[in-house]
């Protein structure tokens, strides 16, 4: 199970994206999140388990498993590599 970091804020913009900051960041680097990542994000947030994400996101958008599948793994990479992320 995964966890966003507590020093993460996020807020939307007007464009209707997503802007992660972390707190402790002491380049303020800012990530930039839209569509299917933007789902799993919140979801992620929210408690949800991955195998739930992937579901709503299936039943939500036409796109095949094994690309969700996919999608979420490398955003999940990406998240934990910028240490947004992490297991717990």
């Amino acid at each position: 199970m995964f966890k966003i970091k507590d020093d993460i804020v996020f807020t939307t913009h007007k464009d209707g994206s997503m802007i992660i900051l972390s707190l402790l960041d002491s380049e303020n680097c800012y990530h930039k999140v839209t569509g299917i990542s933007q789902d799993v994000f919140s979801a992620l947030n929210s408690g949800k388990d991955l195998s739930v994400v992937k579901k709503e996101i299936l039943s939500r958008y036409e796109v095949e498993a094994p690309t969700v599948e996919k999608d979420i793994e490398t955003f999940i990479t990406y998240l934990k590599a910028n240490n947004i992320l992490e297991e717990v």
